[in-house]
């Protein structure tokens, strides 16, 4: 479905459900006599002089409602003027690929009668005959007035993506890009109606030649050739009827990206970066689209912002594809009747009243199979925004969920992967989708073939795309995605070949491509993150090795296919320069385009791109255009052109003032292969005083203060300047410290460190200077503390509060895997060079390390010592000094890691971090001295030692035994009592003095004590006539233990074993529904101990076994209610311990679960070992609990392990129990 207009495409609303009848759909002869509504039209046949048909272009509702008008094609081109081919959807009546280089072909004066086309080739083959010239006349006395409409219907091409070129006359006037799925292992060939507008400007009066091309991608050799190649069905040229309203070149698409700032947050920070980075990548103005995730369990983070983020997107006529319902929505359980339960109608009404009005597009779900979404609740959630987003919301349209075509998960296990599943889902929405990343090279689970699948299984294929528009909403390529080499990239350029083959694929393909993402997402991103500082500082993310950058390439084809509105005349003044070479100019004007649906969405702007897709080695190419514009004036606004920072590649235009004559304005770029140069203009209008500069900040330094603004709104052009002015505190008169700056910062290093200021920036322009922005206060210093929430954190890192903390807050989780605090805009002060870093941290791990990483580079690991807690107390912190070197200024990162690939363990709860120009301590205290054990029990002993000194001041005391840390204390206390000792245990203590920088003393002297032998903790555990015990104590100093039972609470006691030299035993044989209790003894030679805690438990023949007590991993947790939960992560479990087997064998225990799903699949695992699959059902809810009784083999004894394991992503049971039955 292609070439619609702006409008038409903007404005497709919902669609019904149609049956699945194949019959109806028997070949394009029976297209124009379908008449479901409101699927699929045929496009009106054009009326020629000389009659020929066209492919039916199938295509949706453009408008709501059941009785809407169908769209049309976009600038209809009825007169034709020849046509090669037959339309036939064969390529029969071509020749097989001549060999010849250029073919060149004559159009026939009896072209329209004509059936033999033998004397041509089928296609276009770069290996056989990579050009054709297509030789024919205008006559008749004019050139067409509104130029020409060139059309080729593509029935099969390679799934390299091959792109042809089109020379009118010599001149490049487009180069589409063509989609194929040979080679795939397709089903079905990918077939498509392609059409390039041809200005009069490049037609002549009498010979003409129009010469097509096979090009390799600008980074492939020869070796690519013979995997470019596309047969056709006709090829056509017509006169348009009217002035065109799009330079179409090959399909009309919208391109986008995502930007979000942390993967959901819009915040100010946001709305500030959004409007650059759109201008920059070049899809700005031109009503393309941008995905915005509004997930349900997310908003305070999105929230606060949402409308404010919408209404910049109209400011800048971008549509937005809304992804939405997410997280705590999914899991709801469907309505008897499967409908959608009432708290999902409130939530998605809420939502569309609120913000529908200033939306485009809203996307049902995102890769719903791989996040374990049930296929009823897709259909559920479809057919209710089907039936009522036109009441709610009209000028919304439904897009299908973002596929990510998995093959396991979701349920039924693998749905999203089955396209008549998806087909279900399909039949509901106005727009297709599917997320593509890499390659769409390749077989099932790319969207290009998957997409075929869905709609050709239905029979709805009709030769022209796919039966509705398509909207990516995800696709991207890794740092690491590499070419195929069957295409001989560059070696230095197979992540940039690998990209743009993708990117093309998609025009070639889609309607709108939403790139994934501009920020925020490492490896995938387009630009580097770059929140808090001057966007003219942000850069693009950077290139592998030698290779282009991503957003090179993203903006050489946004300018070539996604800038939109009515085509402006122009003419090359040195046409012998850009004869025959493949560069492209693209003029546009942006007011021509209809209103956004809903937010109203318009733009004024003149849009000029220069693109040369030349091959790379290619000498550059000057272009000088002449352009027509719209009205006399003077224009200005701003250029884009390479550079690798916003402002390097931006520049502000003024006074392109048009000529008396007829309106032209002259510009001349001389551009690289690869290269692109966007002009955004408007007329020039009066200037007016500038607003006050905003979001007015300062970070102060070390003998320095930075000062960030945004600038001013009115008006933001090259004419603007901004004041900077400072006072000293108590508030003096201000004096002007920097004038005539022409960025949104500054850095004063005319400071004193201990000295406070107050700065004020103002904007100035020749009409004059602006208020005041708010005034801020700075306070530079020799000592540059960073706290906790400053970081950014990534990893599983996160903020946990702590009142002994600086600031109430410090980073924990720094334990798990890859677990990153990044400290960004870090001040190195005016010089830069060696600094000390301190970090302010405790921990009550031993061993631990962490990477320490300074400006992107792993310089150290650290070592951080055991504090003896993780926080709670100004005496569980301690310090660790390093020396860093650091960067000038304030664009330094400080950042501690959990690397376990680099050996990384442990954790910390890190206070902050501190940067100074001090020296590092490094003496350590004196040794405590007298140390004595004044008094002991069975688990304590109470100690006392002589103070330690230090020159700067001992902080802690450790005691230690074994070179284990037993307990730490205060500098206060010189005593100490060691608890949770195991009892008739030798302890031989020592005691370490340790300083501020987490320098250790000597060892004090030894002392040395045997707890008493009394056991502890003693616990008993029932079983099927047995009774498992185990009790805490010492297994040295020739200890054995004595067990005594008894029927009765208190005794009296039966001794019934003497000399367990283990804690642990098993008393067997006892009766079932007995309560029986327990004491535990020691023994040392001669001499007994008390006895230890009484502890009691039933043996029974049913045994239940709590969720509460077991082990849990892998994500999942315990609930509210003590089951366990968040069992749908992937590699979660829970694992029952000490299950008793009996005399072993086949045993039956009953599970006891809920669920909102059905068919969740759950792995079970007996003493570490796979046993079988379970299958959990659906119970009508997540508290709503039933049984399942399982049978499977233990051993003998009550050790085994009986684990449930989620070994496939998705599918959600909370479990309660699991009950021994036999």
């Amino acid at each position: 479905m292609d070439d619609f207009s702006p409008t038409d495409v903007a404005r497709m609303q919902s669609v019904r459900p149609i049956g699945r009848t194949r019959s109806l759909f028997i070949g394009l002869a029976l297209a124009l006599l379908i008449t479901l509504v409101p699927y699929f039209p045929s496009a009106p046949a054009p009326t020629p002089a000389h009659a020929a048909t066209t492919v039916a272009t199938n295509t949706i509702n453009a408008t709501n409602g059941a009785n809407a008008n169908n769209p049309q094609l976009m600038d209809p081109a009825t007169q034709i003027l020849w046509q090669l081919g037959t339309n036939d959807n064969s390529a029969a009546e071509f020749s097989a690929y001549q060999k010849a280089n250029p073919e060149r072909v004559s159009v026939p004066g009896n072209w329209a009668k004509r059936t033999d086309w033998s004397f041509m080739s089928e296609g276009l083959d770069a290996a056989d005959n990579p050009a054709m010239e297509i030789n024919y006349e205008l006559t008749g006395g004019s050139i067409p007035q509104y130029g020409v409409m060139f059309s080729v219907h593509i029935l099969d091409a390679y799934e390299s993506e091959p792109q042809m070129s089109v020379f009118s006359n010599g001149i490049m006037v487009g180069q589409i890009q063509i989609t194929g799925m040979s080679g795939s292992g397709s089903t079905y060939p990918y077939e498509k109606l392609y059409r390039v507008y041809i200005p009069v400007q490049f037609l002549r009066l009498g010979h003409n030649v129009l010469r097509l091309e096979a090009d390799n991608c600008i980074w492939c050799s020869s070796s690519e050739n013979q995997y470019l190649w596309w047969k056709w069905d006709y090829l056509q040229l017509a006169t348009l009827d009217a002035p065109a309203t799009e330079p179409l070149n090959g399909s009309y698409i919208n391109l986008g990206t995502t930007i979000v700032k942390n993967q959901f947050t819009y915040d100010q920070d946001t709305l500030r970066m959004a409007p650059y980075a759109m201008k920059w990548l070049g899809i700005a103005y031109s009503g393309n689209t941008i995905r915005s995730s509004f997930w349900t369990d997310t908003t305070s983070s999105w929230q606060p912002n949402a409308t404010a983020w919408l209404q910049m997107l109209r400011d800048y006529n971008m549509q937005t594809v809304v992804d939405h319902v997410n997280g705590n929505l999914l899991g709801y359980p469907l309505n008897a009747d499967g409908t959608l339960p009432q708290a999902v109608q409130t939530e998605y009404t809420n939502f569309f009243k609120t913000y529908g009005p200033l939306m485009q597009y809203y996307e049902l779900d995102n890769e719903p199979g791989l996040s374990g979404m049930s296929l009823a609740n897709e259909v559920a959630m479809a057919k209710w925004l089907h039936d009522n987003l036109p009441t709610l919301a009209p000028n919304v349209q439904l897009v299908a969920p973002g596929w990510s075509y998995w093959p396991t998960g979701g349920t039924p296990s693998g749905w999203e992967r089955d396209p008549a599943s998806r087909w279900q889902v399909e039949q509901y929405t106005a727009l297709t989708n599917g997320h593509s990343y890499n390659t769409e090279e390749g077989g099932r689970g790319q969207s290009f073939l998957e997409n075929l699948l869905t709609y050709g299984d239905q029979g709805l294929l009709t030769g022209n795309g796919l039966p509705k528009p398509m909207l990516t909403t995800e696709m991207g390529a890794y740092d690491y995605t590499t070419d195929d080499p069957l295409f001989g990239a560059d070696p230095n350029h197979t992540n940039s070949a690998a990209w743009d083959r993708l990117l093309r694929g998609q025009i070639g393909y889609a309607n709108s491509i939403d790139q994934f993402a501009a920020f925020s997402f490492n490896d995938l991103n387009m630009m580097q993150d770059n929140w808090s500082n001057d966007p003219f500082s942000t850069r693009e993310w950077p290139a592998v090795a030698n290779d282009d950058p991503r957003m090179d390439t993203y903006r050489r084809l946004a300018l070539a296919y996604a800038t939109h509105g009515a085509p402006l005349p122009y003419t090359y003044l040195n046409t012998d320069q850009v004869q025959n070479q493949s560069v492209y100019f693209r003029a546009v004007n942006t007011a021509t385009l209809a209103p956004l649906p809903g937010s109203g969405g318009t733009s004024n702007k003149i849009l000029l791109n220069f693109v040369n897709f030349n091959h790379e080695g290619t000498a550059p190419v000057t272009m000088n255009v002449q352009v027509q514009m719209p009205q006399a004036s003077a224009y200005s606004g701003e250029r884009f052109g390479a550079g690798t920072t916003y402002n390097q590649a931006h520049s502000y235009v003024n006074n392109l003032s048009t000529s008396s004559a007829n309106n032209t304005i002259t510009l001349s770029e001389t551009l690289k292969p690869g290269e692109a140069v966007q002009y955004i203009l408007s007329p020039q209008v009066p200037e007016v005083t500038p607003s006050a500069p905003t979001h007015f900040t300062v970070q102060s330094g070390n003998g320095e203060v930075g000062l960030n603004w945004w600038n001013a709104s009115t008006p933001a052009t090259s004419d603007v300047t901004y004041t900077v002015k400072r006072a000293t505190s108590p508030l003096s008169t201000y004096t002007t410290i920097a004038s005539g700056l022409t960025s949104t910062n500054y850095i004063d290093q005319s400071v004193t460190n201990g000295t406070a200021y107050t700065y004020v920036v103002t904007a100035v322009n020749e009409a004059g200077e602006s208020p005041g922005s708010t005034t801020i206060n700075a306070n530079p210093s020799d000592h540059l503390q960073y706290a906790a929430g400053q970081a950014a954190l990534s990893g599983g890192a996160s903020l946990q509060r702590d009142s002994a903390a600086t600031t109430g807050v410090v980073v924990g989780n720094l334990h798990l895997s890859g677990s990153t605090a990044t400290f960004k805009n870090v001040d190195g002060g005016p010089t830069g060079g060696q600094k000390t870093l301190v970090f302010r941290f405790a921990s009550a791990n031993s061993s631990v390390t962490k990477g320490l990483i300074v400006n992107g580079q792993r310089v150290a690991q650290l070592t951080f010592p055991d504090t003896g807690s993780w926080g709670g107390s100004a005496s569980a912190y301690s310090m660790l000094g390093v020396t860093v070197n650091l960067n000038p200024g304030f664009n330094n990162t400080i950042a501690i890691t959990n690397d376990f690939s680099k050996g990384d363990q442990g954790g910390i709860s890190l206070d902050y971090i501190e940067l100074s120009n001090d020296q590092i301590d490094t003496t350590p205290p004196s040794a405590p001295g007298n140390l004595t054990v004044t008094s002991s029990t069975n688990t304590t002993a109470k100690l006392s030692w002589g103070a330690a000194t230090d020159n700067v001041g001992v902080t802690q005391y450790l005691i230690e035994s074994g070179g284990q840390v037993l307990a730490v204390t205060g500098a206060s206390t010189t005593t100490a009592t060691v608890t949770n000792l195991t009892p008739g245990t030798t302890y031989n203590f020592v005691v370490k003095a340790r300083d501020a920088f987490s320098n250790l003393s000597a060892d004090s002297n030894t002392a040395s004590v045997i707890t008493d032998a009394t056991p502890v903790n003693l616990q008993a555990l029932a079983g099927v006539t047995h009774v498992k015990l185990s009790w805490t104590g010492g297994t040295s100093n020739g200890i054995t233990y004595n067990i005594k039972r008894a029927t009765v609470k208190g005794g009296p006691y039966t001794t019934v074993a003497t000399g367990i030299t283990g804690t642990t035993y098993v008393d067997g044989n006892l009766t079932n529904g007995t309560t029986y209790y327990y004491v535990v003894s020691a023994t040392t030679g001669s001499n007994e101990s008390g006895n230890s805690n009484e502890a009691h438990t039933t043996p029974n023949a049913t045994i239940v076994y709590p969720a509460s007590s077991a082990e849990t991993g892998g994500g999942a947790y315990i609930e509210g209610d003590g089951s366990v939960g968040g069992m749908d992560r992937c590699n979660s479990y829970v694992t029952f311990h000490n299950v008793d087997g009996g005399s072993g064998g086949t045993h039956v225990f009953r599970t006891a679960y809920a669920s909102g799903q059905s068919n969740v699949s759950k792995n079970l695992y007996i003493n570490g070992t796979f046993s079988q699959g379970i299958s959990f059902q659906n119970t009508g809810g997540w508290s709503t609990y039933t049984t399942m009784n399982i049978t499977a083999t233990l051993n003998a004894g009550m050790n085994n392990d009986v684990q449930i394991k989620t070994d496939s992503c998705g599918g959600g049971v909370n479990i309660m129990s699991i009950t021994l039955l036999s």
